[in-house]
């Protein structure tokens, strides 16, 4: 059992996308490579802006990959210019301020040791999913020890704070 996350308020999915932006794929025809592709769906609209920026500054520049790092959009081309790269760091910026999962404000979370940009609504379904892939996979039992395990810990760190104990 698993929620779902918002409906994306983008223009296209992420398969959608992907198929419009595979003719710029690496290949090795073009002597190059394509690794991936793996973002949300709610960073498409930024994707697809970016894509037709690239595109009327370099109209033959190449894919290499398209993935979330660290929060945030990497965008891995080749045969760009200088003002490509810009509009690159431009997205990979305003990726950072954009839930991944449905496009509205965001901002960057720490979830299960993964820091993603999530809005409130998806932050929340994101810990309840893991919450409840706990329970299904290992049981109420393991859950709740893990859960007041975290409360002692997170009491422990609120006390040293307190005390100046860094």
């Amino acid at each position: 059992m698993r929620l779902p996350q918002r409906k994306p308020i983008t223009y296209m999915t992420s398969e959608q996308l992907e198929g419009a932006l595979k003719p710029h794929f690496g290949s090795k025809e073009n002597g190059s490579y394509f690794i991936g592709f793996g973002v949300g769906p709610g960073w498409s609209d930024i994707i697809l802006d970016l894509h037709m920026k690239l595109v009327k500054e370099h109209p033959d520049y190449v894919i290499h990959q398209v993935k979330e790092k660290f929060a945030g959009l990497r965008y891995y081309v080749g045969g760009m210019t200088d003002k490509g790269y810009e509009y690159i760091m431009e997205a990979e910026g305003l990726s950072e301020i954009t839930c991944e999962e449905c496009g509205r404000p965001g901002k960057l979370r720490q979830h299960n040791y993964w820091i993603r940009t999530l809005c409130d609504v998806d932050s929340a379904v994101d810990r309840i999913n893991k919450h409840l892939w706990t329970i299904q996979k290992r049981g109420l039992k393991v859950f709740f020890k893990g859960y007041f395990a975290m409360r002692r810990i997170n009491k422990k760190r609120k006390r040293s704070a307190e005390n100046g104990d860094f």
